[in-house]
Order: C-alpha cells, then sequence, then structure tokens
C-alpha cells in the first residue's frame, strides 16, 4: 500500500527495512511498516486492509533483544525529533515507543535504555 507524508523523510524501522518519502509522493509501504509510518504522520492513500490496521508485532522475551529493539526506537524517535514522541522531561513516551515496536515496554525499561541512550549518543 502507498503511503504520503508531508516532508522528505527516510523512516529506518527496528525490523530492518528503510522507507524513503518524497513530500506528498505516494510510496509504497511493506505491511510490517504501516504502523509505524502511520505513527510519523504518513497517511494512507486508500483503506487500511482490517488485518493491517492494527500493528501485531511479536514482543521479545530475550531481554537482550528487547533492550536492542528499545534502543533502536529511541534512536528512530530521536532522529524524528517529533515534540509529541517526548515527555515534558525529554524522555520517549511509552505510549510513543509502543508505537514504533508494535509492544509495549514498561516504564522502567524505558528509563534505564533513556539513559544508555544518553550516554552513549555522547
Amino acid at each position: 500500500m502507498d503511503f504520503i507524508l508531508h516532508r522528505d523523510f527516510t523512516h529506518a524501522s527496528v525490523l530492518g527495512h528503510a522507507v524513503e518519502f518524497k513530500k506528498g509522493v505516494p510510496t509504497h509501504v511493506p505491511p510490517a511498516l504501516y504502523a509505524e509510518v502511520r505513527a510519523i504522520g504518513a497517511v494512507p492513500e486508500g483503506e487500511l486492509p482490517e488485518e493491517t490496521a492494527v500493528a501485531t508485532s511479536a514482543e521479545p522475551t530475550d531481554p537482550t533483544k528487547r533492550a536492542e529493539d528499545i534502543l533502536a526506537a529511541i534512536g528512530i524517535m530521536a532522529e524524528r525529533n517529533s515534540r509529541d514522541d517526548f515527555s515534558a522531561t525529554g524522555a520517549p513516551r511509552v505510549p510513543a515507543l509502543a508505537a514504533v515496536l508494535g509492544w509495549k515496554p514498561t516504564t522502567q525499561e524505558r528509563d534505564q535504555l533513556w539513559a544508555r541512550f544518553q550516554v552513549d549518543k555522547d
């Protein structure tokens, strides 16, 4: 399905895909990324099929994999720098992380990995 974004932007997914949007140009997006591109503001060109309207990503149980995925999602959110993705204290909002990941991390995971992300980027 094609999505339209109101700005030039390259979306890099935690699933290993990258989609390059040009302002106002319909761009093909793989079904696994529908929820992610909608979270950055992309609008579907038509009606979404019912079974793909909701993200259905398997939540990892391995703590190392969870941490890697959350850090990657924080990196995506930091790159796109959307005001709605972050709280007043500057930490990523858990619902925004869930929209990128397809599953909801805990607040404790977010807090620990946000601190680690800030140390790693410096």
